[in-house]
C-alpha cells in the first residue's frame, strides 16, 4: 500500500472513531466535527496517547490513556493552554 493511501485511512480512522460519538462539541468554538488523534511516546509517557482535535478552531483535549479517556477528559472541564505564538510577544 502506498504511503498516501495509508495516511488517508488514517485521517479516516480519525474521523470516524466509534468513540468520537460520545464527545461533546468543541469547548472553544463549538464545532462538532472533531477528530481522534494518537501520540507518539515521549519520554514523560513512555506510551502512546490519545487526544480529541477540533477540525476547525484546532483545539485539542488534554491527552489521555486510551480512546475512551481522552472522550472524558474532553467532556470534562479544562482550559484552554496558550502558546507563545498567541501572546504575540515576539
Amino acid at each position: 500500500m502506498s504511503q498516501s493511501r495509508d495516511r488517508s485511512k488514517d485521517l479516516l480512522d480519525a474521523y470516524y472513531d466509534p468513540e468520537l460519538k460520545k464527545a461533546g462539541p468543541c469547548k472553544f468554538c463549538g464545532n462538532t466535527l472533531l477528530a481522534m488523534a494518537e501520540s507518539s511516546p515521549a519520554p514523560i509517557i513512555p506510551r502512546p496517547t490519545w487526544r480529541i482535535l477540533c477540525t476547525r478552531c484546532g483545539g485539542l483535549g488534554p491527552c489521555g490513556a486510551s480512546k475512551a479517556m481522552a472522550v472524558t477528559y474532553w467532556n470534562g472541564h479544562f482550559e484552554r493552554v496558550i502558546t507563545l505564538p498567541e501572546l504575540d510577544i515576539f
